[in-house]
């Protein structure tokens, strides 16, 4: 069980499917003036994320902060997190059990904690690109079609209008090379494989992989999750959506890198 330095008597808490470096020790991390509880796998029970919760609030109000701060994990730890079951009660936090009958594959990755005191707040508006960024990383194995359209929302927000959205690509394409090196080392194999075949990589990603997913109506080419050449086709893009979206995060919204949050 959990062996906090503050005890309280209401909490939520939220059992986390993850593959991110995670802690082997209960870890306390403020973000907003919120304190949360990393809580480690232990036994049978599962990784999760509790955090204090006002006592005349419904449980459900706590379910955006803890996601928010998931987030904030999952992109400086350069993992994936997802919520699968979220609750809570007025005893000590203690997580699902379960864990072995699962037979998720689990590994924490290093011993000790997260090394940071305090999460960087950002703005609602600018957060919701790190919310997208958690749900692409959680679907690009499952389900490339919809990990393309959630990393692909992150330069929409940023550039909604269309001639400055293609700018960036044009702009994000050629900064590539500069990406780090385990996004470069899949995006341009793919780059150069689609410029090989004659097609523009700009082009490429946008009106064939992005739209097709978007969209299912008379005007466009709906990607068909049956179809063998529109999954290879989206698999391509992927790693070079990805990338794009991360160039966006770093250069034009100003958000921190991850490797700023180094792990100990």
């Amino acid at each position: 069980m959990t062996e906090l330095r503050y005890k309280f008597t209401r909490w939520a808490l939220a059992n986390v499917f993850m593959a991110s470096p995670w802690p082997e020790v209960d870890q306390e991390i403020q973000q907003g003036g919120r304190r949360f509880y990393v809580i480690p796998q232990r036994d049978d029970f599962y990784p999760a994320v509790a955090v204090e919760k006002d006592n005349s609030a419904p449980y459900e109000e706590s379910y955006s902060p803890i996601a928010r701060f998931l987030s904030s994990v999952v992109w400086f730890s350069e993992g994936r997190a997802a919520v699968f079951s979220f609750g809570g009660s007025s005893r000590q936090p203690t997580p699902l059990a379960g864990f072995s009958r699962n037979r998720q594959d689990f590994k924490p990755y290093y011993k000790g904690k997260f090394r940071v005191s305090e999460l960087p707040l950002l703005s609602d508006d600018v957060h919701l690109s790190l919310g997208f960024w958690r749900e692409g990383c959680n679907l690009e194995f499952a389900s490339p079609h919809y990990a393309v359209l959630s990393f692909f929302k992150i330069v929409e927000r940023m550039f909604p209008n269309g001639k400055q959205r293609e700018a960036f690509v044009e702009r994000g394409l050629s900064a590539l090379p500069t990406a780090p090196c385990h996004f470069r080392e899949k995006a341009l194999p793919e780059m150069a494989a689609i410029r090989s075949m004659g097609g523009d990589v700009g082009e490429y990603v946008y009106k064939s992989c992005r739209c097709a997913v978007a969209h299912a109506s008379g005007n466009h080419s709906a990607a068909n999750p049956d179809d063998t050449a529109d999954e290879l086709r989206l698999r391509r893009a992927l790693p070079i959506i990805k990338t794009l979206a991360y160039v966006c995060m770093i250069d034009e919204m100003g958000i921190p890198e991850p490797r700023r949050f180094k792990i100990t």
